[in-house]
């Protein structure tokens, strides 16, 4: 047996392919790779370190080396890991886990405002098959895992199991419920809790299906097998608190991750299950180790390091490799069948448009395009702006197609890359009202889509040379003659964000001239009181084609970085007073809780203009104060956290800076507004 430090940096726990043959690594720069298991040969960079969020979960099929499924921020997406395409992607909230199960079912544990989610979802097509909702917190789910066979799903959260079968959708006796909380009607904040006095650490299905190992942090006996459906206890493990378990494939060990409650230092263990002996596999103390993996051929086993213990990624070696184990044999289950609720998810619309871009260097371009029937239309232009649009008719829906697929190929060999994130404000009758009408809002869908705001999002590329005037975040701005970077008790205040209005699409803002914002921190409030308009500024220069004099970085300021401007629709919080009117039910109300979360939890979210994301009330309360009205102010800039800007908001927060309607329109930003809202 070895201890081998993998010199690789990740998020996550990687996966291994049924056949043993590749390791699924999601990488710290926003890709997966999938590399060759014995010589970590990279084969596939799977995504671009351009996406907006790192991955949180990978999860290979187990009956297909070639299916890779991925999940982080409001995103799971189903890769062909032979060769590195994209099969298809979903938006669906904040997805922080994912299994991938025998009969070809992916279930991802998603956090939304009216508590965890299951979801499942068919592989072949992206279709979501299944929701599975029990306990209403607020907190992410820490595990899920499908049973061998696939007939079973397990999750984590706040300290909770929950045992589902998945067929039928019903809760087990299996589940220990230890915590739950209530929310109110709008889903965003706790109006009860009750716990007991246990904390539910780690759960793994045995090879057979029928045991289920729980890590439990209280019990006097830490690691216990159930059965799986019943809950009754068959064995129980002397082992400190376990953090994660994993059987070995052919269920004779199992290995756990433990805590010594004293020095918080973690053990990697290996448990025979027939003597109950336990073998210390990591000997040294690590203060932070996280998530384990077998090999199919219980060789080897994976963990991941705190970045800070050096290598992220450890090797357990128990013996050489040799063929997969599969000592018992896995049934095909039937696929569930879509539950007939409002709720389902339906197909795409036809004509639907796919937006693809580039952004390289000085250029920022994007290309759409939608198909319906025997017309074909693309849209092209420069990013920020509505494009060119053109259609050809063809003789037939086929000859269509095949001219379709051939501009693609195309484009996507030039660069062109598939757009993520919200899609734009003028595909609110497409994305939004699929994803309304995806949530059972049909009857309401047209009202809802009227009170939806254009806005634009920010996506940030740390480190790009940019020429001067260009929109960006942190570094030092372009200030021309005559704009003086502003102070605060005779100290500079930090360098926020300039952005250039004309690549901004239609606003109220003013159609050309720069923007700058300051403030007096980049991360925790600085003591001055937040309405103190001498601890920030918002700049406005009606010239925004220069000449600009490059100013020299002052102060601990934000990572520069290259800021796109993408338009999207935002929608009102669920508890706003507009959405109060449209007479929902109690299903239609957390329905909409449900697709509000979907279309704005992908975080970081830098945006401009529209309605903000708040993690309290509505920010613009605040700004209008007791005698105005929240609906007369303008978001100007809402900056989230976010560790590539190095940005820290009170610890996950959010600043926004905002004027009042008229003021915008006069182009005057003296009267700007800032406030924080935190975690």
């Amino acid at each position: 047996m070895k201890i081998e430090d993998l010199p690789l940096t990740l998020t996550s726990l990687p996966d291994y392919s049924p056949d043993g043959s590749r390791i699924a690594v999601p990488a710290a720069d926003g890709t997966v790779r999938v590399l060759d298991r014995s010589t970590l040969r990279e084969l596939h960079v799977l995504g671009t370190p351009v996406d907006f969020m790192q991955w949180r979960a990978v999860a290979f099929s187990p009956t297909d080396a070639d299916r890779l499924a991925v999940v982080g921020g409001s995103f799971v997406r189903l890769f062909h890991a032979g060769t590195g395409k994209l099969v298809w992607e979903k938006k669906l909230g904040d997805a922080w886990i994912v299994a991938f199960g025998a009969s070809g079912l992916i279930g991802v544990g998603r956090r939304t405002y009216g508590g965890n989610l299951l979801q499942i979802f068919d592989h072949e097509n992206g279709r979501c098959v299944k929701k599975l909702e029990r306990v209403a917190t607020n907190r992410m789910p820490d595990h899920v895992a499908f049973s061998p066979d696939g007939a079973l799903m397990g999750m984590i959260a706040s300290g909770s199991l929950e045992v589902w079968e998945v067929a039928s959708g019903t809760l087990l006796p299996s589940s220990l419920i230890v915590c739950i909380e209530e929310m109110d009607p709008s889903g965003l904040r706790v109006v009860k809790q009750s716990f007991d006095d246990r904390a539910i650490t780690a759960l793994a299905f045995a090879p057979d299906g029928k045991t289920i190992a729980v890590g439990n942090s209280k019990a006097k006996k830490r690691v216990a097998l159930h059965d799986a459906r019943t809950g009754a206890v068959t064995a129980e493990l002397d082992t400190p608190e376990a953090r994660a378990l994993a059987f070995a494939p052919d269920g004779s060990s199992i290995a756990a991750i433990t805590c010594d409650g004293e020095q918080r230092n973690f053990r990697l263990v290996l448990i025979d299950l027939a003597t109950k002996k336990e073998q210390v596999l990591l000997k040294e103390k690590v203060k932070a180790l996280a998530g384990l993996v077998f090999s199919p051929d219980g060789s080897e086993i994976l963990s991941r390091k705190h970045a800070s213990e050096g290598p992220a990624l450890v090797r357990c070696v128990l013996r050489p490799p040799g063929r997969p184990v599969r000592p018992v044999a896995v049934p095909t289950t039937t696929k569930p069948e879509a539950p007939k609720a409002a709720r389902t998810a339906k197909p795409a619309t036809p004509g639907a448009e796919v937006r693809y871009e580039l952004v390289e260097g000085t250029s920022s371009k994007f290309w759409a395009i939608s198909l319906s029937g025997e017309s074909l239309t693309t849209r092209y232009g420069r990013i920020g702006t509505d494009g060119q649009t053109t259609t050809k008719t063809f003789e037939s829906a086929a000859k269509a197609r095949k001219e379709h697929d051939k501009l693609v190929a195309e484009k996507t060999k030039k660069g062109y890359a598939a757009a993520s994130g919200p899609p734009e404000a003028g595909d609110a009758t497409g994305g939004l009202r699929a994803l309304l009408e995806e949530n059972g809002l049909e009857r309401v869908s047209k009202r809802i889509l009227a009170l939806a705001k254009p806005a634009v999002r920010l996506a940030l590329e740390p480190g790009k040379k940019l020429p001067p005037g260009a929109s960006r975040l942190g570094g030092a701005p372009d200030l021309p003659d005559g704009l003086e970077w502003p102070t605060a008790d005779d100290e500079p205040l930090v360098f926020i964000a300039q952005i250039k209005l004309s690549e901004l699409p239609p606003s109220g803002l003013p159609e050309r001239g720069m923007l700058y914002f300051f403030n007096d921190s980049n991360g925790e409030p600085s003591g001055r009181d937040e309405t103190d308009g001498e601890g920030f500024r918002v700049l406005y220069h009606e010239d925004e084609d220069g000449p600009f004099a490059k100013a020299k970085a002052r102060g601990q300021g934000l990572t520069p970085c290259r800021a796109t401007v993408k338009a999207f629709s935002s929608l009102p919080r669920s508890d706003a007073p507009e959405i109060g009117k449209l007479g929902l039910s109690d299903e239609e109300a957390r329905a909409y809780v449900d697709a509000y979360d979907s279309w704005t939890s992908v975080r970081p979210l830098h945006q401009l203009l529209g309605h903000p994301l708040c993690l309290e009330n509505d920010v613009r309360e605040d700004m209008a104060g007791d005698d105005g009205k929240p609906g007369d102010w303008t978001i100007l800039l809402q900056l989230d956290s976010d560790e590539a800007l190095g940005a820290d908001w009170g610890g996950g927060g959010l600043v926004y800076f905002g004027a009042h309607a008229k003021d915008v329109a006069r182009g005057r930003f003296a009267r700007a507004a800032r406030r924080y809202q935190f975690m």
